[in-house]
C-alpha cells in the first residue's frame, strides 16, 4: 500500500479527534471518573496522532534534523502507547465495582509513569533507530514498548474477563473491539513495519467509547433535579394542606355529636332553636369541607368557563396584599401564605381580585388587634386546578343569623350590585353571588367576639408554558408514540396486557375507576385506542363508555373486554357504539388481533 495514503488517513483521523472532543465539550457535561477519563484518553490519541505525523517528518528529513530532537520525538511515540494502555486499565478500574478504584489508580499512574521514564532516560540500553524514507522506527526502545503493549493486553483480557459480570456488556464492547483489531495491527506492523495502524484503531475506539459511555447531560440533570424539588415541595404542601382539611372535618364532627347530645336532654325550646340553627351550620361547614374541597372528583374541565386571560395566581394575592396593608390596623399582624408551586391559570382574574380585596378589607374593617392571615392552596387534577383561598381574622366575627343571610344569597344580581362591580370592593353579599356565577364557592365560619374564616374555593384551568426545553422536546418526541389507556380493576388482567403491549412497544395508562378514565380524556389526552373492562365496581365499562362519548371531541376507538359468558352477547356491545370486544378468556391471541388492526 502506498504509503502516503497512510499520512492522509492520519490527516484525517487528527481532524475526526478534533471534531469528537470539540462535540464532547459543546455541551456541559457531568463530572465523573468515566468521563474524565475518557476525556484524558481522547486528548491522548490527538497527542499519539500528531506524534505518528512527525516521527513521518522526521523519518523524511532525518539527515537534516537534530539527533536529540528526533529521538524525543521518535520516544515520545513510544511512550503515547504506553500511556494510552495505562489510561484503558484504569478506565476498567474507574467502570468496575470492586477494590479500591483512588488507590488502584494510583498504583497504575506509579508503574506506567516508571515504564515510560525508562524510555527517556536510559537512551543508551534502549536505543532506537529510524528507516529513512519508509517512516518506522525499530531498536530495543521499540521492542520494549512491545513487550510493554503485551503485558498491557494480557492485564486488560484479565481483567475485562473479571469484569465481565458486574460492567455493563456495552462498556466492555469497545474495550473487548481493541483488543481485537489492535492485535491485528500490532501483528500486521511486526510484519510490515511500514504499516502504522494501531493509532486508528485507538481513534476508532474512542469513537466506539463515546456512544457508549456513561456522559448525561447537565442540562437535562439539571431540568430533572429541578423537577423533583418541585414535587416534592408540592408533595409538602399538598400533605399539610390535606392535614388541615382532616382537621377541618374533625371538628364539626365532633361538635355536631355534642350538641345533639345536649339538645336532646334541652327542653327549653328557644334553645332547641338556637342549637338546631348551630347544628344546620355546622353540617353546612363540613359539607363545603368534603364537597368543595376534598373532592376532586367534582373537578370537570367542561364545567370552566374559560377566559382567554391568563394570569400568574402568586403575583395576583401578593398584589392584594401590598394593596390592603395601608388598610391594616397597628396592632394586626398580617400574613400571606402561598404553596411554595403557583401556577399559570386562566380565569377572569378581575372580578377574583375584587372578591378577595372586599373579604380583606372587611376583616380589616373588623379587626382592631390580633392577626389576619390570608392563605392560598391549590390541588391540581391533570390541567384542572382547585384553587382554596382562606381569609381568617381574630376580629368581632358574625352571628349565625348574618352568615345564613349571606350564603343564602344567590342567583342574579340586582341593577344596585351590578353597578357595585364597577367599584373597588362588594359586600360580602354580592361576593356570595358573584363567586356562584364564576362557579365557585364560598363558606364562612364565625361566632360572635371569636373572629371569621372565609374559605373560597373556585376550579380553574392551568396554563402551561411550552418552553423549548429538553424535557419538553422529550415529551413531543414520546407525543408520537402509540398510546393505550387500560381501565379495568383486575391485576392479572392489567399485567397480561402491559407485558403484551410493552413487547409491541405501545406504553400503556391504567386507571382502576371509569370516573377517572373519563377525567383523562376531558383533560385533553389521546389514545390510540382505550381497553375497558365490562365489569368493575362502581362504573361499569357500559357506563363509563357513555361519559366517554359525551366529552366534545372524543373520538378514539373503545373495545369492550368481556368474559367468556358474555360471547354470545358480544355483537350488542358493537351496536351500542363499542368500536370492537375483546374476550378474556383468549387476551393474548385477542390483543395481538386489536393492536394489529388498531
Amino acid at each position: 500500500m502506498d504509503i502516503n495514503k497512510f499520512t492522509l488517513l492520519t490527516i484525517f483521523s487528527v481532524i475526526y479527534v478534533i471534531t469528537l472532543i470539540i462535540i464532547y465539550y459543546s455541551k456541559e457535561r457531568l463530572k465523573t471518573k468515566e468521563t474524565t477519563i475518557y476525556k484524558a484518553i481522547l486528548f491522548a490519541n490527538l497527542f499519539g496522532l500528531i506524534c505518528q505525523t512527525l516521527c513521518r517528518i522526521v523519518s523524511d528529513t532525518y539527515d537534516n534534523i537534530n539527533t536529540f530532537l528526533a529521538n524525543f520525538i521518535l520516544k515520545s511515540f513510544l511512550l503515547y502507547f504506553i500511556l494510552f494502555g495505562a489510561l484503558l486499565l484504569v478506565y476498567i478500574v474507574a467502570i468496575s465495582s470492586s477494590g479500591n478504584t483512588n488507590k488502584t489508580v494510583k498504583k497504575i499512574a506509579i508503574v506506567y509513569g516508571i515504564l515510560g521514564a525508562v524510555v527517556y532516560i536510559m537512551p543508551i540500553s534502549l536505543h532506537i533507530n529510524i528507516e529513512k524514507d519508509i517512516g518506522y522506527s525499530y531498536g530495543m526502545a521499540v521492542n520494549y514498548s512491545y513487550v510493554v503493549g503485551g503485558i498491557t493486553s494480557i492485564l486488560l483480557i484479565v481483567m475485562l474477563i473479571k469484569e465481565m459480570k458486574i460492567v455493563s456488556k456495552k462498556k466492555l464492547l469497545p474495550l473487548l473491539l481493541y483488543l481485537i483489531f489492535s492485535g491485528l495491527a500490532i501483528l500486521i506492523q511486526r510484519l510490515n513495519p511500514e504499516f502504522m495502524l494501531i493509532c486508528y484503531v485507538e481513534t476508532f475506539l474512542c469513537f466506539v467509547m463515546y456512544f457508549t459511555i456513561e456522559n448525561p447531560d447537565i442540562k437535562m440533570l439539571n431540568e430533572l433535579y429541578k423537577n423533583k424539588e418541585l414535587m416534592e415541595q408540592n408533595y409538602e404542601d399538598k400533605y399539610n394542606f390535606l392535614f388541615e382539611m382532616t382537621q377541618e372535618a374533625r371538628n364539626p364532627l365532633v361538635n355536631i355529636n355534642s350538641l345533639s347530645t345536649a339538645l336532646r336532654l334541652e327542653e327549653d325550646p328557644d334553645k332547641v332553636k338556637e342549637g338546631l340553627l348551630t347544628l344546620n351550620n355546622m353540617v353546612r361547614q363540613l359539607d363545603f369541607s368534603i364537597n368543595n374541597i376534598l373532592n376532586i372528583s367534582s373537578l370537570d374541565v367542561q364545567k370552566i368557563k374559560i377566559i382567554n386571560s391568563k394570569y400568574d395566581l402568586g403575583k395576583l394575592c401578593e398584589e392584594i396584599a401590598t394593596r390592603i396593608k395601608p388598610e391594616i390596623k397597628k396592632d394586626v399582624h398580617f400574613e400571606l401564605g402561598l404553596p411554595k408551586q403557583v401556577p399559570t391559570l386562566y380565569g377572569d382574574y378581575m372580578k377574583l381580585r375584587q372578591i378577595l380585596y372586599s373579604l380583606l378589607i372587611n376583616s380589616c374593617k373588623n379587626t382592631e388587634t390580633g392577626n389576619i392571615y390570608f392563605k392560598v392552596n391549590v390541588i391540581e387534577k391533570y390541567d384542572i386546578c382547585r384553587v382554596v383561598f382562606n381569609i381568617s381574622d381574630t376580629g368581632s366575627g358574625m352571628s349565625i343569623e348574618k352568615i345564613n343571610d349571606i350564603l343564602s344569597s344567590t342567583g342574579e344580581l340586582e341593577k344596585s350590585e351590578l353597578d357595585n362591580l364597577e367599584k373597588k370592593e362588594f359586600n360580602v353579599k354580592v361576593c356570595q353571588k358573584v363567586m356562584k356565577i364564576m362557579g365557585g364557592n364560598l363558606m364562612i365560619k364565625s361566632n360572635v367576639g371569636e373572629g371569621t374564616d372565609v374559605v373560597l374555593t373556585i376550579d380553574q384551568r392551568v396554563h402551561h408554558e411550552r418552553e423549548n426545553s429538553v424535557l419538553t422536546q422529550y415529551e413531543n418526541d414520546i407525543a408520537n408514540y402509540r398510546k393505550v389507556l387500560v381501565v379495568c380493576q383486575d391485576k392479572s388482567i392489567i399485567n397480561s396486557i402491559k407485558r403484551k403491549l410493552n413487547s409491541n412497544g405501545i406504553t400503556s395508562s391504567v386507571l382502576y375507576y371509569g370516573m377517572d378514565a373519563v377525567d383523562k380524556i376531558k383533560s385533553g389526552k389521546e389514545y390510540d385506542f382505550i381497553l375497558i373492562e365490562d365489569e368493575m365496581k362502581e362504573m361499569t365499562g357500559f357506563m363509563t363508555f357513555k361519559e366517554m362519548q359525551k366529552v366534545k371531541g372524543f373520538r378514539a376507538p373503545v373495545i369492550i373486554m368481556l368474559k367468556k359468558d358474555k360471547d354470545n352477547i358480544k355483537d350488542h356491545f358493537l351496536e351500542d357504539g363499542f368500536k370492537d370486544y375483546l374476550l378474556i378468556n383468549n387476551i393474548d391471541s385477542e390483543l395481538d388481533r386489536i393492536i394489529e388492526k388498531y
